[in-house]
């Protein structure tokens, strides 16, 4: 069961936030902001992955808006920053939000063992994202969760 919070939106209003609730968070950002690209994180592709980003995404709504560094060298420190002691098991990856290729990851960033062909899947969405999306090119994105 996904962790309720309460927070204040873009315009002020306290809200509790749900995984649903946070879908209005999310359309109340992209009302604020000016035409982003968009990353989803969906819940059918990587249930596991998408359970930990929304709770971290609950934790600090800031991460909804990431920065796209384009920056190998950063992505490989933020990630063993990211990861540092923790342990996966049989089959299993770690997985890291805010992700190591954005300015918001590795210190400060979360951490935790997902099934690796999730982490995998997901990994490759993004890179692709990064080239498609971004064309390689730094700058913002937004993060969208897309519950099943």
């Amino acid at each position: 069961m996904m962790a309720v919070k309460s927070m204040t939106d873009l315009n002020g209003n306290t809200i509790t936030v749900t995984p649903n609730g946070l879908i209005k968070v999310v359309k109340n950002l992209l009302q604020k902001l000016p035409q982003l690209p968009i990353f989803p994180i969906v819940e059918y592709v990587a249930p596991n992955i998408y359970a930990f980003d929304v709770s971290c995404l609950i934790g600090n709504p800031a991460w909804f808006l990431l920065y796209y560094m384009a920056n190998p060298f950063q992505t490989a420190k933020n990630r063993a920053i990211a990861t540092k002691g923790q342990i996966s098991g049989l089959f299993q990856s770690i997985d890291e939000f805010p992700y190591a290729s954005t300015a918001q990851g590795g210190l400060g960033s979360k951490a935790q063992p997902v099934p690796a062909w999730e982490n995998f899947v997901q990994g490759g969405f993004l890179g692709s994202f990064y080239f498609w999306g971004m064309y390689g090119i730094p700058g913002q994105f937004i993060v969208v969760p897309v519950p099943s």
